[in-house]
């Protein structure tokens, strides 16, 4: 262009004119802008890996609760088939 540009001699360059200076704050702004949605875009992840790990956390302990009261339930219907095989046996030994 046809206009007076100042000089910054610690840089040796020309400074921005107003226009130059425009479009690298709308640049800045842009990439700023980019960030903020990035970085929105990997909390929603973050979240969302976070809520399935508790929802496999949830479903492992659902399925350890439910194990042990299978457990627990096998063990009380073995101890009653013992007593009754006990009685039955007392039963025969009687007659």
């Amino acid at each position: 262009s046809n206009w007076l540009r100042f000089w910054d001699p610690a840089t040796q360059e020309y400074l921005p004119d107003l226009s130059e200076a425009k479009a690298q704050r709308d640049a800045a702004i842009y990439l700023r802008d980019a960030a903020v949605v990035q970085r929105d875009a990997a909390v929603v992840q973050r979240d969302t890996a976070v809520a399935q790990r508790d929802a496999v956390s949830a479903q492992r302990d659902a399925a350890i609760r439910q194990v042990s009261a299978e457990a627990a339930a096998r063990q009380q219907a073995e101890e009653q088939v013992r007593q009754l095989e006990a009685e039955l046996q007392r039963r025969r030994s009687a007659n």
